[in-house]
C-alpha cells in the first residue's frame, strides 16, 4: 500500500504545523531566560513559554499519530 498525495498532504500540513509550534516554543523559551537572567524573571514569560511547549507537544503528536495511522495502513 503507498499511500498517496491525498494521504500525505495532511501529515505534510501537520508537519509544517509542529515545526512552526516546535520554533515558537524554543524562541518563547528563550526570551523567558533571557528575562529571568537580565530582570529575575517574570511570570507572564514563563506562563507563555509552557503553553507555547504544551501546544508544540500536542501539534507533535498529532503528526506521531498521522505517521503511525500511514504506517499502519501500509502494513496490510
Amino acid at each position: 500500500y503507498t499511500l498517496s498525495l491525498h494521504d500525505a498532504l495532511p501529515i505534510w500540513v501537520l508537519a509544517q504545523v509542529a515545526e512552526v509550534k516546535l520554533t515558537t516554543a524554543y524562541n518563547a523559551s528563550g526570551w523567558a531566560l533571557r528575562d529571568q537572567h537580565a530582570k529575575g524573571g517574570d511570570p507572564e514569560w514563563m506562563k507563555h513559554a509552557q503553553e507555547t511547549h504544551a501546544e508544540a507537544e500536542a501539534a507533535m503528536q498529532d503528526l506521531i499519530s498521522a505517521i503511525s495511522a500511514g504506517v499502519c495502513l501500509g502494513a496490510r
